[in-house]
C-alpha cells in the first residue's frame, strides 16, 4: 500500500525541499527523542471550528441527512512548504509567547519513506495533498458550485475517497502565507477508536535523520540552556538531559554549519538608528 497525493504529484512533492513545522516546548521530547514520532490529530478535537466544519456538518443528499464517511476514521498533520514566517511563529503558539515554539525543518524523503512504512505495516491509507486557498464565500458555498471540488468531468462525490479528502485541503486566504501541506491517515473499521484524540506514528529512525535543522525563533536568544540540550551529540548527559544530537555538520566546502540556528527575524533591532 503505497502513499497516495491530492492535488500535487509525488515528484512536485519531493522536488521542493524541505518541510517545516512549528511545535511547542512540550513537544519537543516527541519530534527529537531517542524514538521520534509524529502526531496526527483527531480532525474532531481540530481547535479552528470553521476548518473541521466539514468533519462535523452532515450532508444533504435528496431527501436524507448523511454523515461525513470518514468521521472519526481520519486523522491529520501538517506541514508548510515556505521557511516559517512570523505570523506562522504568533498563529502556531495560540495563547502562549512565541518563545514556546520552535522551528523544524524535516526531510521530504525521509517523511516519504516512514510513512509509506507505516501504510504497508498497519494497513491504512495515507494520503499528501497540497491545500487550496479560496475565499470564505468560494468555501460555504454549495460543493456542486465549487471550482476545487469539481475539476472537468471529475464532479463532487460524498461518497468519493477523493472527494471527501479535497474537502479537507479547502482554506481561507488569509492563510496563504502558510503554504500547507497536509497528511492523513485513514483508519480501517477494525482499527476504530472513536475517543482518540490522535495517532502518535513512530518514525523508527534518528531525529537528525528526519530533522535537517531546528529553528529556534529570535525571542530564543536568550535561553541558552535549550540551544545547548539540542546540540549535545546524542548519548551524552547534560545538565538539563539527554542531548538531541543537533551537532555541528559541514557542507559540501567543509564549511561548519549549525543544526540549531536561531531565526534573524529582529536582527534589524541590532541598528543603533533607523536611516532616512
Amino acid at each position: 500500500m503505497s502513499v497516495k497525493f491530492i492535488n500535487l504529484t509525488k515528484k512536485s512533492f519531493l522536488k521542493n525541499s524541505p518541510l517545516f513545522k512549528i511545535i511547542s516546548l512540550d513537544r519537543v521530547d516527541s519530534y527529537l527523542g531517542d524514538n521520534p514520532c509524529l502526531w496526527f490529530s483527531n480532525l474532531e478535537y481540530w481547535n479552528d471550528a470553521f476548518e473541521k466544519r466539514f468533519v462535523e456538518m452532515k450532508y444533504k443528499k435528496g431527501s436524507k441527512l448523511l454523515d461525513y464517511p470518514l468521521k472519526n476514521k481520519i486523522f491529520c498533520t501538517c506541514f508548510s512548504d515556505q521557511r516559517i514566517c512570523e505570523a506562522q511563529w504568533y498563529v502556531y503558539s495560540g495563547n502562549k509567547s512565541i518563545a514556546d515554539c520552535i522551528g523544524l525543518k524535516i526531510n521530504r524523503i525521509k517523511l516519504l519513506e516512514i510513512l509509506e512504512k507505516y501504510s504497508i505495516q498497519h494497513n491504512n491509507d495515507v494520503y499528501i495533498g497540497k491545500v487550496e486557498y479560496q475565499t470564505t464565500t468560494e468555501i460555504i458555498s454549495s460543493v456542486s458550485k465549487n471550482s476545487f471540488l469539481n475539476k472537468g468531468k471529475k464532479k463532487f462525490d460524498i461518497n468519493d475517497r477523493n472527494s471527501q479528502l479535497r474537502l479537507l485541503l479547502l482554506k481561507r486566504n488569509a492563510f496563504i502565507y502558510e503554504d500547507e501541506i497536509r497528511i492523513f491517515i485513514i483508519r480501517n473499521e477494525n482499527q476504530l477508536d472513536t475517543a482518540s484524540r490522535g495517532i502518535s506514528m513512530s518514525c523508527h529512525c534518528k531525529a537528525n535523520e528526519l530533522v535537517q535543522e531546528v529553528i529556534m525563533n529570535p525571542q530564543f536568544a536568550i535561553l541558552d540552556n535549550l540551544k545547548k540540550r539540542l546540540e549535545t551529540p546524542l548519548g551524552k548527559a547534560t545538565s538539563s538531559g539527554k542531548g538531541f544530537g543537533f551537532e555541528l555538520i559541514k557542507d559540501s566546502m567543509g564549511k561548519p554549519h549549525p543544526r540549531v540556528v536561531v531565526s534573524r527575524l529582529y536582527d534589524y533591532q541590532h541598528s543603533k538608528y533607523i536611516e532616512l
